[in-house]
């Protein structure tokens, strides 16, 4: 009897002490700000930072999925030119790109070497002309490739974006051009996403992953409008591999 009397107080105590105990977290605190990197991992996600050297960086979901698919390819070097998605990774896609023939669509090529800082004509064709020759040698080599994708890039409808690869070298970024659907001249003014890495989706809105050689990290950033962002794309993280960390050889 004294065992049973015992047992049904520790249990009562138990209840008491469980009413006052502080909620359970919610799910989305389950992955702080910014954890430290489990041993496998060699891409971290970094934290903001003012000036003078300024790092943009959230705790955004695109942030997590990019720096997971990422982190599955740690067994290679850096991935400083092209970021591929690795085939477990559904969350992140690509768009379904059609190439193009180079020399069929001149006029496009024409506009991916348009000055968008100038509106005077004479000095955009001067400018186009003189980056012709180099563009040439970039088709004889067979080096330059040209696609196009239909994709709602800015969740304002579907839009035709062209991708330009290695427009006058071999070590260029990818560059691309957005137009209205199923138009070859650029309409809407997104000077950022010029020279810019890879375009990937991530819930219905489009992002790019570019790799900055000189301050050595990788940025992904939302397309948005020229109105609305720095240049037609906003900043959603930053993130750097553990070799280029300061401190590390």
């Amino acid at each position: 009897m004294k065992t049973f009397f015992l047992f049904l107080t520790l249990l009562l105590l138990s209840f008491a002490v469980s009413a006052h105990a502080e909620p359970a977290a919610p799910k989305s605190a389950a992955f702080p700000i910014y954890p430290k990197p489990i041993p496998k991992d060699c891409y971290v996600l970094l934290k903001s930072k003012g000036w003078p050297h300024v790092v943009e960086s959230g705790d955004y979901p695109v942030c997590w999925a990019v720096l997971k698919n990422m982190n599955k390819f740690c067994n290679e070097p850096p991935q400083y030119e092209r970021r591929k998605l690795h085939p477990t990774t559904t969350n992140l896609k690509e768009p379904n790109w059609q190439p193009m023939d180079p020399r069929q669509n001149m006029d496009i090529i024409k506009e991916f070497l348009s000055p968008g800082y100038s509106q005077n004509m004479s000095v955009k064709a001067a400018t186009v002309a003189g980056y012709l020759p180099r563009v040439e040698k970039q088709m004889n080599n067979g080096d330059l490739k040209l696609f196009s994708a239909d994709i709602d890039i800015d969740n304002r409808g579907l839009k035709t974006v062209y991708r330009a690869e290695h427009l006058m070298s071999s070590d260029d970024y990818i560059e691309y051009l957005v137009a209205e659907f199923k138009q070859r001249r650029p309409s809407d003014h997104f000077d950022g996403i010029f020279s810019v890495g890879d375009l990937v989706s991530f819930r219905k809105s489009w992002y790019f992953i570019k790799f900055h050689s000189y301050e050595k990290y990788f940025t992904v950033k939302e397309v948005s409008r020229a109105t609305e962002g720095d240049a037609g794309v906003l900043t959603r993280c930053t993130f750097q591999h553990i070799n280029d960390r300061p401190g590390r050889k």
